[in-house]
């Protein structure tokens, strides 16, 4: 639990290392709105580019069509600012 009594003073950093002190492996740097999960990831940037990385190879599909997308340990949507993007993903192989 983090708590502030002060609006706005828990930044995307400071939880971003207190994932990482609790054990938990982020996917991604903090400043962007990002979700990885039961076979879906999608981005919302923000700030810099978005970079996601999985913890072992993944096959990845087209979310509109389906179609295989390629195979990796990170996805790199080419976003503007304040554009979102999705993919899906399974792990290689599978």
């Amino acid at each position: 639990l983090i708590y502030s009594p002060k609006t706005a003073a828990i930044t995307p950093s400071l939880l971003h290392n207190a994932a990482v002190e609790a054990g938990i492996r982020p996917n991604s740097e903090p400043g962007n709105a990002v979700f990885v999960g039961y076979g879906v990831a999608g981005a919302h940037r923000l700030t810099d580019p978005v970079k996601v990385t999985f913890p072992q190879e993944v096959d990845f599909f087209d979310a509109a069509t389906g179609k295989p997308a390629g195979r990796g340990k990170v996805w790199e949507p080419d976003l503007a600012p304040a554009e979102s993007g999705v993919i899906l993903w399974l792990p290689a192989g599978k």
